[in-house]
C-alpha cells in the first residue's frame, strides 16, 4: 500500500514538473508587450507607443527578384490601443524611390496623413483596395527584409525590417475595420 502511494506521489511531482515548463515556454515578450518585433517568415509585427503594426509584409515578386523600377505592394494592418486619434504620417525605405498609398487602381497618393481612431483599426491589406506600394524599387528579392520606416503623429518612428515573401498568400479581410480617413486639413494661421 506504502509503494502505491509513492508512485502516485512520484507521478504527481512529475506532471506538475512539466506543466510549470511547458507554461514557462510561452513567458517571453511579445509585440504587444512593448519587446522587440515578432517575425515570421513572411511578416512582422511590432508596436510603436500606442500604435500596433500587424502582419507588415512585401508581396512577392513573381521571379526571384523584382526587377530595377518595378513597383510592389506593402501590406499591413495598424491598430491603436490609445484613447486618441493617432496617425501614420509617413513610410520610407532605402529599397524604393518613393512609398505610396494606393485605393485600388485608383492614382498613388504621399502617404502623408491615414488616420486611426482611438480603439480602432485600418487594414492595408488588399491589392484591390487601400494598400502601400513601393515604387521604383531596387535589390529587393525574395524571401530577404527590407528596412521600412514607420512615422505617427503622435506615437513617434519604428523601423521595422519587413520581409519580402517568399510566395503569395491568400488576403483575408479583417474581421473589423474601421473605413480609411484622411486627417483634416490644417486650419492655415493667422
Amino acid at each position: 500500500m506504502l509503494s502505491i502511494v509513492r508512485g502516485d506521489a512520484l507521478f504527481a511531482a512529475l506532471l506538475l514538473a512539466a506543466s510549470l515548463a511547458l507554461v514557462g515556454c510561452g513567458s517571453g515578450p511579445r509585440a504587444g508587450d512593448g519587446g522587440p518585433p515578432r517575425s515570421s517568415a513572411d511578416s512582422v509585427d511590432a508596436d510603436v507607443g500606442d500604435m500596433q503594426l500587424r502582419h507588415v509584409h512585401v508581396e512577392s515578386p513573381s521571379r526571384i527578384a523584382y526587377r530595377p523600377g518595378d513597383d510592389a505592394g506593402l501590406f499591413l494592418t495598424i491598430l491603436n490601443g490609445g484613447d486618441t486619434t493617432d496617425a501614420l504620417t509617413g513610410v520610407t525605405t532605402a529599397a524604393a524611390d518613393r512609398v505610396v498609398l494606393r485605393e485600388g487602381g485608383g492614382q498613388p497618393a504621399a502617404v502623408t496623413c491615414i488616420a486611426v481612431s482611438a480603439h480602432g483599426q485600418v487594414s492595408l491589406q488588399r491589392g484591390a483596395g487601400a494598400h502601400l506600394e513601393l515604387v521604383g524599387l531596387h535589390g529587393v528579392y525574395r524571401g530577404t527584409t527590407i528596412k521600412v520606416t514607420f512615422a505617427f503623429q503622435h506615437a513617434g518612428r519604428k523601423t521595422l525590417s519587413v520581409p519580402v515573401q517568399t510566395r503569395s498568400h491568400p488576403v483575408v479581410p479583417p474581421l473589423r475595420s474601421t473605413a480609411l480617413a484622411r486627417c483634416p486639413a490644417a486650419s492655415p494661421s493667422p
